[in-house]
């Protein structure tokens, strides 16, 4: 075991300020649509799911911050809510055309920044970076 407290702390601190870097350079890209992080989560998840409840399970993003983001969304037109025939407590989510267009920027800026971030990595260094967080995840039990 790896007995170097400062050097693991460090590592851990070097995410957290990547994750800022992530979400800044969104914001700044993305900044004329006036999203918040997690509105942007939201949005992208919309191809993948059109339920709010998985949406919550998806982002690791909470209920009542989707609920949020959901309403703002919907007031901004990028999305539209219908109540589900099977459950009316639930509603389904879609993107409006409008929504699918700041969709598709957002995944513009996404791919920008990884492109960025990964610049120059070479041979199989993703891979490893890959698997090495893979293995941080599985030894603190975190999907």
């Amino acid at each position: 075991m790896d007995k170097n407290y400062e050097s693991n702390a460090y590592l851990f601190t070097s995410f957290k300020k990547l994750e800022k870097a992530y979400t800044e350079y969104l914001l700044k890209r993305l900044h004329k649509y006036r999203l918040s992080p997690n509105e942007i989560e939201v949005i992208c998840a919309l191809p993948l799911t059109s339920s709010a409840r998985e949406i919550v399970i998806m982002t690791d993003v909470s209920k009542g911050l989707v609920s949020r983001s959901v309403k703002s969304l919907r007031a901004k037109g990028y999305i539209v809510t219908t109540l589900s025939e099977k459950d009316k407590r639930e509603q389904h989510l879609s993107l409006t055309d409008e929504g699918e267009a700041v969709r598709l920027k957002i995944e513009e800026a996404r791919a920008t920044f990884f492109e960025k971030a990964f610049e120059h990595y070479e041979g199989t260094e993703r891979q490893v970076f890959e698997a090495l967080v893979k293995m941080l995840a599985k030894n603190l039990q975190i999907e």
